[in-house]
């Protein structure tokens, strides 16, 4: 692994695969006009001859000799000033257990994957998502402890299919056998020809979702699922991404057509005690505007231009979603069934009440 200066725009400046079996490589930009280079260390070479300047020299500029002259990485690249080098080896490691009584393992300590899907990071926050707001309610609420049992159930599954996911990237972008090389670019030459599998690859849609099938969930479809997380405007204008509006609370969401029906039916002890915030749903901002003038002032409202939210309404649009301060969607459930949540809620949560 090298780090460079190379002055070229880290904005606009992209990421390159070198797929090239004999020496497969990788770049990446990097801040303040910097960029990373990732050459593997073949099983006939040492360290020390590949950290050689005149050796990194060599294998960034056979590199960038594969890309067209125009290219502003190759340009930027005729100037190499090293900054920093090293050897890393890539693990697809995973802890049998994350937690050992009061003690709890996140992030790396917790599972170590190659950076081809570049999910290292993004699987460490979403550890400390899943756990510090359950950690956070148990203190303040006295929940049961079954509360932080959840954390591995959840978490664990997802990092499983993301350590498999990134290993199996790497795989495919870097092999050293010719044969598997030409497969591999066979492979994407058809994948190029069709229009859906084209995005569906540059979107990466091919990725793992971060969806829980167990833990602290209820009931729904939809149950399990991330809210999506559109830019939204409030009633008193603002705009401003959903998560800060919801700001690490229970929330529950329904339609402005339904809110009427349900506004005061969440007023109980328990709901109090978990600080549940309201919102509703309007599908335009002079519907807004009717709401203020109709509903109560402890409801939230908001419009979603983007239709993000209004999608998870398509099929069921009597239901209201009740989510988790992570985010997550806890239960997806009719009025009718109100009181059923409550009792599982408290089974689950206060057990003792």
């Amino acid at each position: 692994m090298v780090d460079t200066i190379d002055h070229e725009d880290s904005a606009t400046a992209p990421i390159i695969f070198f797929c090239n079996p004999a020496r497969p490589a990788v770049t990446v930009p990097a801040p303040n006009g910097g960029r990373r280079w990732e050459f593997m260390l073949q099983a006939d070479e040492h360290e020390k001859d590949l950290l050689d300047d005149a050796a990194i020299v060599r294998c960034i500029r056979q590199a960038l000799q594969t890309l067209p002259a125009s290219s502003p990485a190759r340009q930027a690249g005729e100037s190499i000033h090293i900054l920093r080098k090293t050897v890393y080896t890539f693990h697809a490691t995973l802890a049998t257990t994350f937690r050992a009584d009061r003690i709890f393992l996140l992030g790396d300590a917790a599972h170590l994957m190659p950076p081809f899907g570049g999910q290292g990071m993004n699987s460490g926050l979403r550890d400390a998502y899943n756990l510090c707001w359950k950690i956070a309610l148990l203190g303040q609420q006295d929940t049961s402890p079954r509360l932080l049992e959840s954390y591995q159930q959840e978490r664990q599954p997802h990092v499983t299919q993301m350590i498999y996911f990134s290993a199996s990237l790497g795989a495919i972008i870097m092999p050293t056998q010719r044969a598997l090389a030409l497969l591999r670019d066979c492979a994407f030459i058809s994948i190029q020809r069709s229009k859906p599998l084209r995005r569906w690859l540059a979107e990466m849609e091919v990725k793992p979702r971060p969806v829980y099938r167990a833990g602290f969930l209820l009931s729904g479809r939809s149950s399990g699922q991330l809210l999506p997380q559109p830019m939204v405007t409030s009633a008193n204008g603002q705009r401003l991404p959903l998560d800060q509006l919801i700001e690490g609370r229970f929330c529950v969401f329904t339609l402005y057509e339904k809110q009427a029906e349900i506004s005061d039916r969440f007023q109980g002890a328990l709901w109090q005690r978990l600080k549940l915030q309201q919102i509703c749903l309007c599908p335009t901002q002079e519907a807004l505007e009717l709401a203020k003038a109709n509903l109560p002032a402890h409801i939230s409202l908001i419009v979603d231009e983007s239709g993000q939210l209004g999608r998870l309404w398509r099929h069921h649009p009597n239901q209201l979603l009740l989510t988790r301060p992570d985010c997550y969607i806890l239960a997806a459930f009719h009025s009718s069934q109100l009181a059923s949540i409550e009792g599982q809620l408290e089974r689950y949560l206060f057990p003792t009440i």
